[in-house]
């Protein structure tokens, strides 16, 4: 698959088309998110979220609080790691004093998604450069900004874990196939620490990358002192990570972030691998043999351990909340659980890729060059596994698949261009760029198939007609700044932290699994019948409830429960004990909760 590497310095050459790519991506994400900008409209709940917590921190919420205090009664709890929080508050902090807080966060929100673009560059461009060559990684670099789910986490405004998981996962890649010695296993080691203390869900790539480390190892005795540091840097980062951002929650039980069962886990791998390293092996299947037993330890250690764990972090979540919240959060499911264009736009340049390298692997030279083409081949396997088990893996998987297409590509572009006749040759360096960017025109085809909860399909027959207002677009939330400032409202699960950004009201929760009891009775009570609802509405204090019509979410309660309070209410039915509440100017409605007795008393 991978011409012979050269000699010369690998990154020799590639900040100059590095930084001019990476420029003209930035100015034209920039510019299609220019409105989004202007008006904060977040990508996604998780990243208004990211927002308000990092607001909260500067605002004096302790570092070990992650907690989301603009909600109702003691707000809402959480298991986000604050690692992500210090680029934003990095870039924050200088630019308060010179252009004032609102200013500064518009850039921050822009920049540091942008800058972490750069970074996704810069490593594929590195790591296509070492098992390839330079024309190669230049045109890895410029597929990154065209790989639609890669992009879609690294966008203005996605500022959101998803795209440092991505440079995280991909410093390991980097530092497997790239570095040698003590150097490689600290970068790796690190890099997994990292990946893992942002975000729980990369677990499993961070024991790929030692069962990679690993396997190096078994094909090379001289790779033990690597693998030695790698497991030693891996578990010792992770706790210190672990105690850096925890603090007096340091021993509490999880199975959705680092816990100290969780370190057990990682430690028993850590050292069986040491142990391993340090037992008689002279041969590949001697090396190998303690390796298996060290992963088989590692497997025992996880059914002592976390066997709590079992139904993985969303394991508590009751069938109500399961149905109607988690069912439909896309990105959480498995490839099976996806419309075909959505499988087609994640896994075409994943899938393409491994094959590519298989059809090509005799053509790689052997040595260095054809070992970094196999542990990236390992690792393209492996996320891409990951990926069809949770959607949003694919962001990683289709960055590790940029390298092997790229050079297929390139070699054939080579080809192509020595085609005598011109339509020949135009049709067939068309069909290669097209592949370049098979990711970009597979969201295309999602837009033009459209998806479940997307496109006009989801908006109720009522409001098709373009005489009665919807929310498929997320509206101005301020203005929600009509109603009584500090007041509780019940409200879909996935507007409220909107309404916590731009609103002084106080919602009951968001979409956020540590608060089973919170979203459970937000779905139960717009989803239960007026006259059961009422008597739970008025016992919590609600004071308003609000909804958006044809929002996913409110079609999502209205088609579970059509003779639920929701979808009686958006339907046009008035009950006495609810008043509606004009919002000027916005398809927002909004109904006040009289007190008990009002209409007697009046």
């Amino acid at each position: 698959m991978i011409a012979p590497a050269r000699r010369d310095a690998p990154d020799a050459g590639l900040t100059r088309p590095l930084l001019v790519s990476w420029a003209l991506a930035a100015c034209v994400l920039t510019l299609m998110a220019a409105d989004r900008i202007a008006r904060l409209q977040m990508p996604d709940p998780d990243d208004t979220l990211r927002l308000l917590e990092v607001r909260a921190w500067l605002a004096g919420q302790s570092w070990w609080d992650v907690g989301q205090h603009g909600f109702s009664g003691a707000g809402q709890v959480m298991h986000w790691s604050r690692l992500v929080d210090i680029p934003l508050a990095a870039a924050m902090l200088p630019l308060r004093p010179l252009l004032g807080a609102v200013a500064a966060e518009r850039i921050a929100v822009v920049l540091v998604p942008l800058l972490t673009l750069l970074a996704v560059m810069a490593l594929v461009g590195t790591i296509t450069r070492h098992v390839s060559d330079r024309a190669t990684a230049g045109l890895a670099m410029l597929m990154v900004p065209l790989t639609a789910p890669l992009i879609a986490q690294i966008q203005p405004l996605r500022i959101d874990h998803h795209g440092w998981q991505v440079v995280a996962a991909l410093c390991a890649a980097w530092a497997l196939t790239c570095l040698r010695g003590a150097a490689a296993g600290a970068v790796a080691g690190i890099a997994a620490a990292v990946l893992v203390s942002i975000s729980f869900e990369g677990f499993p790539f961070a024991l790929l990358t030692l069962a990679a480390g690993g396997l190096l190892w078994v094909a090379a005795p001289a790779a033990r002192r690597a693998l030695r540091v790698q497991a030693a840097t891996l578990v010792t980062g992770l706790a210190l990570l672990h105690v850096a951002t925890r603090g007096p929650a340091m021993f509490a039980p999880a199975c959705d972030a680092v816990s100290p069962a969780w370190l057990g886990v990682v430690a028993t791998a850590s050292c069986g691998i040491l142990a391993a390293t340090l037992l008689p092996a002279r041969v590949p299947l001697h090396r190998f043999t303690w390796l298996a037993v060290a992963g088989m330890a590692t497997l025992v250690a996880m059914v002592v351990l976390v066997r709590d764990c079992a139904g993985g972090p969303f394991g508590d979540l009751d069938p109500l909340t399961r149905r109607v919240w988690f069912d439909n959060v896309a990105e959480g499911l498995p490839v099976w659980r996806q419309s075909p264009p959505v499988a087609i736009a994640t896994f075409a340049l994943p899938v393409l890729s491994i094959f590519a390298t298989i059809r090509e692997w005799r053509s790689a030279s052997n040595g260095p060059t054809g070992t970094r083409r196999a542990v990236l081949f390992g690792l393209l396997v492996g996320a891409t596994l990951c990926a069809a088990l949770v959607l949003r893996a694919g962001a990683l998987a289709n960055a590790l698949a940029i390298p092997a297409m790229a050079t297929f590509i390139e070699r054939r572009l080579r080809i192509a261009r020595t085609i005598a006749p011109p339509v020949r040759r135009t049709a067939a360096l068309a069909a290669l760029l097209a592949l370049a960017a098979v990711g970009a025109l597979g969201s295309e085809l999602v837009l033009a198939l459209g998806i479940p909860g997307g496109a006009q399909a989801t908006i109720p027959a009522r409001y098709r007609d373009g005489r009665h207002p919807y929310c498929l677009k997320r509206p101005d939330y301020r203005a929600l700044r009509v109603l009584t400032a500090g007041s509780v409202v019940l409200a879909p699960l996935d507007i409220s932290p909107d309404i916590v950004l731009f609103t002084d009201l106080r919602p009951i929760a968001s979409g956020h699994h540590r608060n089973l009891a919170r979203m459970r009775f937000v779905l139960a009570s717009l989803m239960a019948s007026p006259e059961r609802a009422q008597g739970a509405i008025r016992s919590y204090g609600v004071d308003y409830i609000i909804g958006c019509p044809g929002n996913p979410d409110n079609v999502n309660l209205a088609t579970e429960a059509p003779h639920g309070l929701w979808a009686r209410l958006e339907s046009g039915e008035r009950f006495d004990w609810l008043r509606p509440v004009p919002i000027p100017g916005s398809p927002l409605l909004a109904w006040r909760v009289t007190p008990p007795l009002a209409s007697a008393r009046e």
